[in-house]
């Protein structure tokens, strides 16, 4: 099983909402591509609430370890999309998610049969949620891999989060953006390629994904590197969500031993589709069948 947690919350664009969050995204996407998955999440005792968990069970999608918060409400992002459909964020503070509680059946998941672990940074803004985050990345089994997705987001983060959440990483995925952050962050003044390496070494990853947009994408593995170039994008209605679909691929395909080549192709592809429909997750539950040859 791969587990996923973090936040799950209502993406609000100017004329209409979906719900999102990048570890919600990448389990929906998970599941629907065939893959046993369990997402860890916490959401208000209110109407938004109310509506994730409709909305969940109409898509057949586990709310078995979704916390009910009782003075917290549910996440919500506004967000605003430029010309071509590139978003910015404002990120409501302190929701439910960022108060994730460590319980039983959070510890019933940490066994060997847990296969990954995908954590994210915004969920861990919290001290609450930050200690129970790497509570739960710190009791996985030893056979249990980790994926951080850095995902960082403006007055959300922390040098001493980033640095723990790379501690437990396996695999670690981000942007050209996020990047030249923890360049900064770090202090380190060499070149990008001398920073990935420098990351991979200090940190033991075995795989980090690197993100360029409309450049493409990067992988770096074993002393290897490897990139993709973009594809031509038609009909883009947004870009909500594509990292996160690209998150999905470089997690089936880090766990099923694909080629590196493999992954970024697919990944790509996967990405791309999501840039064509509204928001970070589709509607139609055939839109998963093009990918079904995954």
């Amino acid at each position: 099983m791969i587990l996923a947690i973090g936040e799950i919350l209502y993406d609000v664009f100017p004329d209409y909402r979906r719900i999102g969050g990048a570890p919600f995204n990448v389990a929906f996407h998970l599941k629907n591509l065939g893959e046993p998955v369990g997402f860890i999440s916490r959401i208000g005792r209110d109407t938004d609430g109310d509506e994730i968990i409709k909305r969940l069970k109409q898509y057949e999608f586990s709310v078995e370890y979704i916390q009910l918060d009782e003075r917290h409400c549910t996440g919500k992002v506004m967000v605003d999309l430029d010309r071509k459909g590139i978003p910015s964020f404002n990120i409501l503070p302190d929701v439910a998610y960022d108060y994730i509680e460590f319980n039983p059946a959070i510890e019933s998941l940490l066994d060997e049969n847990t296969r990954l672990i995908y954590f994210g940074t915004l969920a861990q803004r919290s001290e609450y949620g930050f200690k129970t985050i790497q509570r739960i990345l710190s009791q996985r089994d030893s056979s249990t891999k980790c994926l951080y997705d850095v995902n960082l987001r403006p007055g959300c983060f922390t040098g001493p989060v980033v640095t723990a959440s790379l501690n437990q990483s396996d695999v670690v995925k981000l942007n050209d953006e996020e990047l030249q952050v923890l360049k900064r962050m770090f202090a380190f003044e060499k070149s990008d390629s001398a920073f990935i390496k420098h990351l991979m070494a200090k940190y033991v990853i075995e795989m980090l994904s690197l993100t360029k947009g409309k450049n493409g994408s990067e992988l770096f593995a074993a002393d290897q590197h490897y990139r993709i170039e973009p594809n031509p994008l038609d009909h883009v209605v947004d870009t909500v969500g594509a990292g996160d679909a690209y998150t999905a691929i470089l997690s089936i395909g880090y766990l099923s031993n694909w080629p590196p080549n493999r992954i970024l192709k697919q990944a790509t592809e996967f990405a791309n589709s999501i840039c064509k429909i509204k928001g970070a997750i589709p509607d139609e539950p055939n839109f998963y069948m093009d990918a079904a040859a995954l």
